[in-house]
């Protein structure tokens, strides 16, 4: 798949339970202020030339969130939330709703920390 973005990519992973869907986080640039979680869907298109037959990838984004983020260090994804490590703007907690093809803020943490990781913990309920 080729792509070309205006910054760099700090975070990707699969979201949901669709292989073809892709998050990823890039940094601020010239052309954006902020950084952005986008998600994008892997789109397979078959070709045949000359009885040559190949497959060709692109990228359609789907959605975009950059509510106010500075930096994504580290990115986590349990089925359709994303927990956000910021380097500078602490934790973040997106909800991806494939329905409208939206991210929607769940939570975040508003004191101003330093984060390097984030992850997710589950709790089967299980004792």
């Amino acid at each position: 798949v080729e792509k070309s973005f205006h910054s760099t990519i700090t975070a990707v992973s699969q979201l949901g339970r669709n292989p073809a869907h892709l998050a990823l986080c890039t940094s601020p640039s010239d052309h954006f202020a902020n950084a952005q979680l986008q998600v994008f869907d892997i789109q397979f298109d078959e070709e045949t030339t000359a009885g040559v037959s190949t497959t060709k990838r692109t990228l359609e984004q789907l959605g975009f969130f950059d509510d106010p983020l500075m930096y994504v260090v580290s990115m986590q994804v349990l089925k359709n939330f994303i927990c956000l490590g910021d380097i500078r703007n602490s934790m973040h907690f997106v909800n991806w709703r494939e329905a409208d093809n939206s991210l929607q803020l769940l939570a975040r943490d508003r004191s101003r920390c330093d984060v390097m990781a984030s992850g997710i913990m589950l709790d089967d309920g299980g004792g």
